[in-house]
């Protein structure tokens, strides 16, 4: 045997061949043989089966080192950030690892999340460039998904049969060069995997990670899911090394029952939503998962091989939801997931994360403490979520009702929310006032040059914006954040609706060009000092370049890189790291190391972390001018619970529209009372804050009102202003469903505290016992489905449908009710209307 696998190239040790003669003798008994020929297939599987223990083996023994690398590394940063923290604890500091800090401290920006959402930003704007350059029709025809049977088929072919297939007219141009920028963007995202310590092999047969819909395969039934499951993969590579004792069985079982047990866990998984998780080994779709306990459970990551194109297509319209597109979207995101959970916890993140929290509580120990039960509970939360655990939805259906209900509310009640986001300048000019040197006037002069950029853009303009990657999620991720959800599992109608909403409403525009404006605004500092040295740099923007650990010798490379020019004014893009030379970055690797043998490999790891750290820098501080909703805040309002549960929906619910008041807290308030020396200078700052966002409250009052048909507020009335500090100071969109018309008519402040959806459910109770008891009227019913009917609320829109519509419904079902609804915000407001709605009759 040993002589075989020689005369074959293939070399073992004693030992190796050892491990061969065993599998051999456990092939020949699952499958006794007839002929010399099944002897030889049975050695084949035996060697096969060795090389991949040999391989594993050496992964493990890479995995072990990254682990203790990694585990030191958060270690020595947490007592870091405990040493520059006034009153933090480790526990902080780990919190701040998985999420970010308020902390204007070095390291406090670099997190988990932080991560993620520039590496999901970064792997989406570069497949989106690329497919620019061939053409800027092919964005929008990848969106539609007229060509993905095409796509499937290229996917699966090799080059001949590809020539063959477009020469016969089978494939387009098009869908040959969306495949293309594709393909590129996976094996990119491969590369940078196997960089952190993952150990994927390229794959012939692979296009994008497969969604399975839990809700589409649990209804087909777990028979009706094997058979087309069946018949579309290829089952010799799909079960090729699969061992009873991966499923739990016994050694020697039969390999169909082994196959049998495999499907009913992959169907268990698909069904629960399992196969969703990021902290599964590297989450990888290709190759053997990333460590080897791991790779000894049989999950979503084991690879999954369709015999071609056409039975991936199959297969897709059948167990999948969304087209092509929205597949390949879905995993640009779960690949920044996986990425920054290897590269900032390692392979085995669940492991880690554990064994962190028990150093911490050891290192507490020794020094006569306890860890505090409040944080520690606050970094499950945060772990969960970073990891995606909280979107693994404990009940499908529950999860989906509960999506649809508060999306239908947001489209319902967020009509005029653009309206509400004039305090958007003064949130913007603070971050670059905190994190720049421009100063407090220069920061409200970028403010407002990038609100005036936002409408109008030069060309050269246009095109840095789409070279600094930050753009509206294609899937309103960011901007649907704002009504304090997620857009998981929201029916496709539903979805479709709210992209269509977001446009409509103006806020998608408006926040997307503040964005734009602010990336600039960093972009250009970044430039504007590319050749000063570290010690020598304006205060705030070291602390800036700190806060997201970009050292001394990694700024010192900025002085190489070429610039972004636009209008005048130069810019560092994200891009430009990829330029870095071997001269200039390999005496920093030498250091760092400690080394003399630097590989590609090493140069192209330490390109991606400072790419990447750019991107965090620009992106995050984007997010926190423009305020957005980031994990952090997600797992506040969640408590770390998942979709789908009873708790995990009813804080949803009760959270819709509180997330941006708090993440004014988290971004706004904490970090510029942080970012001065003393405390009555950061309260000074504050109270600067609230003034302007008060004052731009009130000229948002008086848009609101001006849309509605009303004079404005009297500005000399106290109430005026107790309404202009609510909407412009925090409450942001949700004082507009506090303090709005529609919720003026019996509602109870706990009601309305409890959120939209919960009020409405009990206006809903009123009317139906209003029904019952005969007490309802036609005016109850036109009030509460006005106020429940997306679209209807629409700032440029709602009036012109209140004086042909609405209005004459309520005079019809009440006569007298417009003139008296004008005494009442008279008495109120003392406001009276520019067009009265009594005036129409």
């Amino acid at each position: 045997m040993t002589k075989t696998a020689q005369d074959r190239g293939v070399a073992f040790s004693v030992e190796e061949s050892k491990t061969v003669a065993k599998y051999f003798e456990a092939e020949l008994k699952r499958r006794p043989p007839s002929s010399q020929n099944d002897v030889d297939n049975a050695l084949n599987v035996a060697m096969d089966k060795a090389r991949e223990v040999r391989l594993v083996a050496l992964q493990s023994k890479k995995e072990a080192l990254l682990r203790a690398k990694h585990k030191a590394n958060i270690i020595a940063n947490l007592k870091k950030y405990k040493a520059d923290t006034k009153n933090a604890t480790l526990i902080d500091g780990y919190n701040a690892y998985l999420v970010g800090s308020s902390k204007m401290v070095a390291g406090s920006r670099d997190s988990v999340s932080s991560t993620k959402a520039a590496l999901h930003k970064d792997y989406a704007a570069s497949f989106e460039l690329d497919l620019a350059k061939k053409g800027d029709h092919l964005y929008d025809l990848f969106a539609k998904g007229t060509l993905d049977g095409e796509i499937r088929m290229i996917g699966y072919a090799s080059p001949d049969e590809i020539k063959a297939m477009y020469s016969e007219g089978k494939v387009s141009k098009e869908a040959l060069e969306i495949y293309d920028s594709m393909n590129k963007s996976s094996k990119s995202r491969l590369q940078r995997k196997n960089r952190a310590g993952a150990y994927i092999g390229e794959r012939d047969d692979f296009l994008v990670r497969q969604t399975h819909d839990s809700d589409l395969i649990r209804r087909a039934g777990f028979e009706e899911w094997k058979a087309t499951f069946l018949k579309t993969v290829d089952q010799e590579k799909t079960f090729k090394g699969l061992e009873p004792e991966d499923v739990n069985l016994p050694e020697g079982t039969d390999i169909r029952r082994s196959q049998e047990k495999y499907l009913e866990i992959l169907y268990n998984e698909f069904v629960t939503g399992r196969h969703h998780y990021a902290d599964k080994g590297t989450g990888a779709p290709t190759g053997r998962a990333g460590s080897a306990n791991i790779a000894k459970k049989i999950s979503a990551s084991r690879s999954i091989h369709f015999m071609n194109g056409e039975a991936s297509f199959e297969y897709a319209s059948k167990f999948s939801r969304g087209n092509l597109f929205e597949q390949f979207y879905t995993g640009l995101e779960y690949d920044a997931r996986n990425i920054a959970l290897l590269e900032k916890m390692g392979p085995n993140p669940s492991a880690m994360h554990t064994s962190i929290l028990e150093t911490i509580a050891d290192e507490a120990t020794a020094e006569g403490k306890v860890v505090d039960k409040l944080s520690t509970g606050l970094s499950e939360a945060y772990y969960k979520t970073v990891t995606g655990g909280t979107e693994i939805p404990e009940r499908i259906s529950l999860a989906k009702i509960g999506s649809s209900v508060r999306a239908v509310q947001g489209m319902a009640k967020l009509g005029g929310a653009v309206l509400s986001a004039f305090p958007d300048i003064v949130f913007k000019a603070a971050t670059i006032n905190r994190k720049t040197s421009r100063g407090f006037l220069g920061s409200y002069k970028s403010s407002f040059d990038g609100l005036a950029s936002s409408f109008v853009s030069s060309k050269e303009k246009k095109q840095l914006y789409r070279q600094l990657k930050i753009y509206t999620d294609q899937h309103l991720g960011e901007i649907h954040a704002l009504a304090g959800d997620s857009v998981s599992d929201v029916p496709g109608f539903i979805s479709s609706m709210q992209k269509i909403f977001y446009r409509v409403n103006l806020l998608g525009g408006w926040t997307q060009g503040h964005k734009n404006g602010l990336a600039a605004v960093f972009a250009n500092e970044l430039a504007s000092y590319r050749k000063v040295d570290f010690d020598k740099l304006p205060d705030k923007f070291r602390r800036t370049l700190e806060m997201y650990r970009i050292t001394d010798r990694e700024w010192g490379t900025f002085r190489t890189l070429e610039t972004f020019a636009a209008d005048g004014e130069h810019y560092i893009v994200p891009d430009a790291i990829d330029t870095l030379s071997a001269d200039v970055i390999d005496p920093i690797i030498r250091d760092k190391l400690n080394t003399l043998s630097i590989t590609d490999d090493m140069r192209n790891q330490f390109r991606d972390d400072l790419r990447t750290k750019v991107m965090g820098l620009i992106n995050d501080s984007v997010d926190e001018g423009v305020v957005t909703v980031g994990e952090r805040e997600r797992a506040l309002m969640t408590l770390g619970q998942s979709r789908g549960s009873v708790l995990g929906e009813l804080v949803r619910y009760v959270g819709q529209f509180k997330s941006f008041p708090v993440t004014v807290i988290t971004k706004q308030l904490a970090p510029e009372f942080q970012a001065h020396p003393s405390k009555l200078r950061g309260g000074a700052a504050i109270a600067s804050m609230v003034l302007a966002t008060t004052a731009l409250g009130y000229l948002s009052g008086v848009a609101k009102d001006a849309v509605k048909g009303r004079k404005p507020k009297d500005p000399k009335d106290i109430k005026s202003w107790l309404d202009a500090l609510t909407r412009g100071g925090g409450l942001g969109i949700y004082g507009d469903f506090l303090f709005s018309e529609y919720n003026r008519y019996g509602q109870s402040f706990q009601e309305t505290l409890l959120g939209p959806s919960v009020d409405t459910l009990g206006e809903g109770l009123k009317l139906i016992q209003k029904t019952v008891t005969g007490e309802g009227s036609a005016k109850d019913y036109a009030r509460f489905i006005k106020s429940n009917t997306p679209f209807a609320n629409l700032f440029w829109t709602e009036q012109a449908m209140n004086y042909m519509i609405w209005n004459g419904a309520m005079e019809w079902s009440d006569p007298g009710y417009m003139r008296r609804m004008q005494r009442r915000i008279k008495r109120e407001y003392n406001q009276e209307y520019w067009l009265p709605p009594s005036s129409a009759f």
